[in-house]
């Protein structure tokens, strides 16, 4: 950020102003207007970033012109915390800029508190031997600046220091560490409504597809100085994404009440925002613990710091897997299709030669490949990640789940149907039957019954029990393992028919 740059906007008259006009009275002015203006754009998020450092640098430059300089410092903090405060709140007008604007507007006002805040402490203490202690806290941001004289502070700094889900600890050795007469720190905490729409996970130094799972908890201490800390610092953070929202819920869906899901170890990574690579590292940071709620950092140094989360856990082994389900899957629906087709006419069948096996031979494995082929080069050629990306070896989007979805759809319905036509004939056939036959035996109405149970099961009309599975309760799981089991018996029956026939 340049002082000398002024941006056009609605700011033009507090920058021409700057130069001359008492930057206390003009941040009042600058705060009244803006509370009263409420949700900003994006254009106006921008000049307010653009200008809020240039008149921070300014008032630290001022300092000795108050004839009160605590007092006057603590009340432009507390305008600067309410401004930046209407800022972040006016998520909307964020959104309104460009990916590339939204990160660099954003870094450059975590900023600004390190770079003019932790002057003021220096200035405030070395020239006027004034120690300052200010808080403030709202839902999105929580701002602590405190200064004092070197070896008295005597416990471990916590920030937020009121207590939050999300807080860093730094051991009271880093007076020791950083030298000189006096300890100083700025502390800030932002909790946007989505922080990976203004740092992008994915903008990271080691690869993957990421996204911020956490707040942003930036922490500086000593101006003009990088503190390598002799004890690392612990940083406690809130998951604002959790699996109890799992990731195949977007896939195929929702959690069943009491059902618990399985946390992907290593999904989440600790990390810190690097200014002037404009990336997300690691560097200095190692994970010391993470669950579906609290992940648990150290580090040896003191910066901008959140969680990143691994999306879906995407693990590489996987996607083989997940295509050879895929297959497999479709191979199985395709043979319960042909089994209906040769089932659509009972006297059809006695016409069929041998050579009509090597016809359903190649279209019961013709087809599957096909589809698969075509979802995996669309997945793979787009990097879309569409297999292998979740807590399950399968499809992985909303999307791509549709290329299992709609052939098994397609062989229910057409094999229900199938079957119907195939009762009814039946049906049709016995009228014609002596009233003798027709009122047989007990034993033999429950064969006939069997007969349209299994045939119910080889033509896969089972399945439509895992889709209430899924979609009623989890209750129905029994009956569809108790009709998947019967499917492979049944199966292995038609494979043998199909060759013998």
């Amino acid at each position: 950020m340049n002082a000398t740059e002024k941006p056009q906007g609605f700011l033009d008259e507090f920058w021409e102003q700057l130069e001359d006009a008492d930057p206390l009275q003009l941040l009042d002015d600058l705060t009244e207007v803006v509370l009263e203006k409420g949700e900003l754009t994006g254009d106006e998020i921008e000049d307010m970033v653009e200008f809020i450092f240039p008149l921070f640098s300014k008032f630290v430059r001022s300092l000795g012109n108050y004839s009160s300089p605590l007092d006057r410092s603590k009340k432009f903090l507390v305008n600067y915390s309410q401004c930046i405060e209407e800022v972040l709140v006016s998520f909307d007008g964020w959104l309104d800029l460009t990916q590339k604007s939204r990160t660099k507007i954003f870094g450059n006002l975590t900023s600004i508190l390190a770079a003019c805040g932790l002057p003021l402490l220096d200035k405030l203490f070395v020239d006027h031997k004034i120690e300052l202690e200010f808080k403030k806290s709202t839902s999105v941001l929580t701002v602590e600046v405190r200064s004092g004289e070197r070896g008295t502070l005597l416990d471990d700094i916590v920030f937020p220091s009121a207590g939050s889900d999300t807080y860093l600890t730094v051991p009271a050795s880093f007076q020791e560490d950083d030298g000189g007469d006096h300890y100083s720190y700025v502390g800030a905490l932002y909790q946007v409504r989505d922080m990976d729409a203004l740092l992008p996970g994915n903008q990271n130094s080691f690869g993957g597809n990421n996204a911020v799972n956490s707040g942003l908890l930036s922490f500086s201490a000593k101006a003009r100085t990088t503190i390598n800390l002799t004890l690392p610092a612990t940083l406690t953070f809130r998951n604002t994404r959790s699996p109890r929202s799992p990731p195949y819920e977007e896939i195929w869906r929702h959690i069943h009440d009491g059902e618990e899901p399985t946390f992907i170890p290593q999904t989440h990574r600790c990390t810190f925002w690097n200014f002037n690579a404009s990336v997300w590292d690691t560097e200095g940071l190692r994970e010391v613990s993470s669950d579906h709620d609290i992940t648990v950092c150290q580090s040896n140094h003191l910066t901008n710091f959140a969680v990143l989360m691994s999306i879906h856990g995407y693990v590489r082994g996987c996607e083989v897997a997940a295509v050879s389900l895929h297959f497999a899957f479709l191979c199985a629906f395709t043979w319960m299709a042909l089994e209906g087709w040769r089932l659509r006419n009972p006297t059809a069948r006695k016409q069929e030669g041998r050579n009509e096996f090597r016809y359903y031979l190649a279209v019961g494995y013709a087809v599957p490949v096909g589809i698969v082929v075509i979802t995996a080069g669309v997945a793979f050629g787009t990097g879309a990640r569409g297999y292998g990306e979740g807590e399950f070896c399968w499809l992985s989007s909303p999307g791509y789940i549709w290329a299992f979805a709609v052939p098994v759809l397609l062989v229910v319905v057409a094999n229900s149907i199938i079957l119907f036509r195939v009762v009814d004939a039946v049906r049709r056939q016995k009228r014609n039957l002596s009233v003798m036959r027709r009122h047989q035996s007990g034993g033999t109405q429950l064969g006939s019954a069997m007969r349209v149970f299994s045939l119910t099961i080889l033509l896969g009309c089972g399945w439509l029990l895992g889709v209430l599975q899924m979609e009623v309760s989890p209750i129905f799981a029994y009956f569809f393992v108790i009709v998947g089991c019967s499917q492979v018996r049944e199966g292995s029956w038609a494979i043998q028919m199909f060759a013998v026939e």
